[in-house]
């Protein structure tokens, strides 16, 4: 009885979901770059990729893969591994969208990281990151905040001293990113 239920539950969502007119393609999967935030003068960089799924011609669900680096930062890599939802204002080739996206930050791991960093002490942190875009035919522009807790990092003296005790950090982790990419599927039918 339960897994009859469970059926007509289940046939019932798919039936309702498709009774909605689609005018654009269901799946898409976006490929980018961006610039984060300066520390000092030079700016950090960073790599994407984003599938999602059109729920509605006006939502849509996805998550996000990210590698970002900053040359001066308190930390020098950081990936991240995120859901985020997606709601489109308009209609027509350019249409501005608004969303908000959570998930999980590896400080000092990602696509870029080079170090082992046995020393260095590591922990995932939570994050979220409220967003607004443009997408423009199959480009797409957005500008996200990533709040990101912060995390303990030590910190390293010049000249290495062999007996120190290692002194310890909160490094600062959220930062500003503007991006721009592409994507493949999801545009109109």
């Amino acid at each position: 009885m339960k897994s009859l239920a469970c059926f007509i539950g289940v046939a019932f969502v798919l039936v309702s979901t498709s009774a909605f007119s689609q005018d654009y393609r269901l799946f898409r999967i976006g490929l980018g770059t961006g610039l984060t935030t300066p520390k000092r003068i030079v700016p950090g960089f960073l790599l994407y990729i984003e599938p999602s799924w059109r729920i509605h011609n006006n939502i849509a669900l996805g998550l996000r893969i990210e590698t970002m680096g900053l040359p001066y930062g308190d930390i020098g890599v950081m990936g991240s591994y995120s859901v985020n939802g997606q709601y489109y204002f308009s209609k027509g080739a350019a249409r501005l969208f608004g969303g908000i996206g959570f998930g999980i930050y590896t400080p000092n791991r990602g696509l870029l990281a080079s170090c082992t960093c046995e020393n260095q002490p590591m922990e995932n942190v939570f994050g979220f990151y409220p967003r607004l875009g443009l997408d423009y035919k199959h480009m797409v522009f957005t500008l996200d905040y990533n709040a990101v807790q912060k995390v303990k990092q030590r910190m390293f003296h010049e000249p290495l001293v062999m007996n120190q005790s290692p002194e310890y950090f909160n490094a600062e982790t959220s930062y500003l990113s503007l991006k721009i990419g592409f994507f493949i599927g999801g545009g109109r039918k």
